[in-house]
């Protein structure tokens, strides 16, 4: 992770947090090089669901812990 003032540490869980699973994202990249988009896309989300990240995508004030264009980073 590039160490810049705009991340703060929310930031620096989130980039432990993939580079600590980088292998768990393999089967996906097998799966859409083998042509099959939709499965590698159920893969990837079913994977972001085990490690806590589908969380991201839903709004603090529905519950989840939001995203900022800077975790995109």
């Amino acid at each position: 992770m590039i160490d810049l003032p705009l991340f703060d540490d929310r930031h620096r869980a989130l980039d432990a947090r993939l580079r600590a699973n980088p292998s768990r994202f393999d089967p996906v990249t097998s799966t859409g090089e083998a042509g099959d988009v939709d499965g590698a896309a159920h893969q990837a989300i079913a994977i972001c669901a085990q490690l806590g990240l589908c969380r991201l995508l839903v709004p603090p004030e529905l519950g989840g812990d939001g995203a900022d264009l800077r975790s995109l980073c």
